[in-house]
């Protein structure tokens, strides 16, 4: 280990302080540095390793990748100190440079690989911020930063970059080339000094690097003196959060091995809930069980109680103390006055299925399913956008024209078990739909046949076979040509529909990823369609039973549909909500005591 830490002087020593090496140098020697001192315990390592560390996190000639690096590295070096505040200052300023570490130049692919590197930076910089002191809002701007980064690049192409493009045009075209400029070059790095001591390539890189940092610096404070873009890569302020919850309160549930939080987030207050009951390796442990019981091949019984026993955990140690803090510790009595509660959930967090925990045990309302409506959002901003394409799809569609419906049905699918009953799925919803509602089935239908028909309509319904991929942008919905022609996550998330309102995705695990590095971006169908411009998703967190799907199916649309023969859209989640009560109800009834989580809890409702 000595020689390691005189080796990597001596390499800081040999690159001039105005090349990109001695950046990398310099994160070598803390690695280096870190490492004895956790042997040694000796304070000049302790200082060299953080020294090391701080001037990567702020060199301009840094990559943005080895920047976050570093900051991760040191603050977990700086907290063992008790060095509180400056861990979560340096954690801080690498949530930052996650809005950069993707460029959007670079393939999907590319994109996922550079994000999951980093993927717990957001949730212990929010558990940090904390820690050190800092307000609520603070640590929920930094999950907001830190989340749903590739999703928010679609958004913002789509909502705050096509606002600034109707008012600054070359200001958005120079943001987006500087932030693309920065992380390229950040791939041009040599190995180390070449035979002539400094390659060309690298100083050009790292010049270009340099010049593209100040200018984006610049670049964004010109654009936060725009009205209306004061917040600009900020996250959202304390009074957007409160109107963000205008409807109901918004729960982020973050664990991180600096602590455990609930932020709440009503719309008159925002308040910070410490979970003293779990921690980041007991969540650890119980996502794993959780991810082999749906994969487990024991029987259903068996399987069902495993995942009862780990709801009842759940209540004890998340759900119960945020409803009992919020005020929500009975059922409501009218089914008008339901409260409805819109739960981000952090990292491994998003495995577990926080509707569903409680005591499923008749008679109890020690549940969520019992106390409150639940929906998911990946982040606050994404369910303002979600609410602001309903308030602009309401005035769209005011001339009256009528609501169509998509229904694609694979009852037989290459290769595939068949699907017993999606047919009598769809009959059932069909004969329910009034006349003036436009319906279309798609039998079989091919991916470009579904993508046309789905580009037109309002609600888009599919009864089909879904698969998880280990690459989560290849997870996918197998329609008659999926061997030869993907509908994959990829596929859908590039759409931009125009007239969409509710998508219902009855196929399995449509909601989940099993890629637990990107668990933050929301990488599966759900948010697919979300981003194709379904404000409204529903979808599944596993395998589902395809009878059991047909009474949920049928309870949602009966609620979605008016005395005048249009829909509501806002009753989908309420609809959902009643719908699985009804189904955990005839499970009591037919000898389930403990209910079948199995069979009801894997629907869930994404968005407004």
């Amino acid at each position: 280990m000595n020689a390691s830490v005189a080796a990597s002087r001596e390499a800081v020593k040999l690159n001039p302080t105005d090349h990109q090496n001695r950046s990398n140098h310099l994160i070598l020697l803390g690695m280096s540095a870190e490492k004895r001192f956790a042997e040694s315990g000796g304070p000049d390592d302790l200082r060299t390793a953080a020294n090391s560390f701080d001037y990567s996190i702020r060199s301009a000639l840094s990559s943005p990748n080895f920047r976050i690096n570093s900051a991760t590295r040191a603050a977990k070096l700086l907290f063992s100190q008790n060095r509180i505040v400056d861990a979560s200052e340096l954690l801080t300023a690498g949530v930052q440079l996650l809005t950069i570490v993707s460029p959007r130049t670079v393939h999907r692919n590319d994109q996922q690989f550079a994000l999951s590197r980093f993927s717990q930076v957001a949730a212990d910089a929010a558990a940090l911020a904390i820690r050190a002191g800092k307000d609520v809002p603070e640590a929920i701007r930094l999950l907001e930063l830190g989340r749903g980064v590739m999703a928010s690049g679609f958004l913002e192409r789509r909502s705050d970059i096509n606002q600034l493009n109707k008012v600054e045009p070359d200001l958005a075209n120079k943001f987006r080339k500087l932030c693309d400029d920065i992380d390229v070059n950040g791939t041009l790095q040599s190995s180390g000094p070449s035979s002539s001591g400094i390659s060309l390539q690298s100083l050009v890189a790292a010049g270009r690097r340099h010049e593209a940092s100040t200018e984006l610096d610049s670049t964004i404070i010109s654009i936060r003196q725009i009205p209306g873009f004061e917040r600009f890569l900020l996250g959202p302020s304390t009074e957007e959060l409160k109107i963000y919850a205008s409807s109901g309160p918004i729960v982020f549930v973050n664990v991180s091995e600096y602590g455990s939080d609930a932020f709440l987030v009503t719309c008159e207050a925002i308040k910070h809930l410490e979970l003293t009951n779990i921690n980041y390796n007991d969540l650890g442990l119980t996502a794993t069980r959780w991810l082999e019981l749906l994969e487990s091949r024991e029987d259903s019984f068996a399987q069902g109680q495993s995942m009862t026993r780990i709801l009842k955990w759940l209540w004890d140690v998340v759900a119960e103390p945020i409803l009992s803090t919020l005020g929500f510790t009975k059922t409501p009595e009218s089914s008008n006055s339901w409260p409805h509660v819109w739960w981000i959930p952090a990292g491994l967090m998003t495995l577990l299925p926080i509707h569903a925990a409680g005591y499923h045990i008749r008679g109890s309302t020690r549940t969520v399913l019992d106390r409150v409506i639940s929906s998911y959002a990946p982040t606050a901003k994404a369910l303002d956008h979600a609410r602001k394409q309903v308030g602009t799809l309401s005035r769209i569609s005011s001339d009256g024209q009528s609501e169509r419906v998509v229904f694609v049905t694979m009852r037989e699918t290459p290769n595939r078990p068949e699907l017993a009953f999606t047919t009598d799925e769809i009959n059932a919803i069909t004969d329910l739909l009034p006349t003036p509602i436009e319906k279309l089935n798609l039998l079989s239908p091919t991916a470009p046949e579904v993508l046309k028909a789905v580009s037109l309509c309002t609600v888009a319904h599919f009864a089909c076979h879904g698969e998880v991929h280990s690459d989560p942008s290849q997870s996918r919905l197998l329609l008659s040509d999926w061997e030869s022609n993907c509908f994959s996550v990829d596929v859908v998330a590039q759409q931009n529909i125009q007239h969409a309102r509710l998508a219902y995705i009855s196929a399995c695990q449509a909601s989940t990823s099993h890629d637990l590095k990107l668990l933050n971006e929301s990488i599966h169908l759900t948010g697919a369609f979300q981003l194709a411009g379904f404000p409204s998703v529903i979808g599944t967190l596993w395998q589902i039973n395809d009878k059991r799907s047909i009474e949920v199916a049928n309870y949602l649309y009966q609620a979605l549909i008016t005395e005048d023969g249009g829909f509501d859209f806002e009753r989908a989640c309420s609809g959902l909500h009643f719908g699985i009560r009804s189904v955990r109800e005839e499970l009591y009834k037919e000898g389930f005591r403990n209910s079948d989580p199995l069979t009801w809890a894997p629907y869930v409702h994404v968005g407004v």
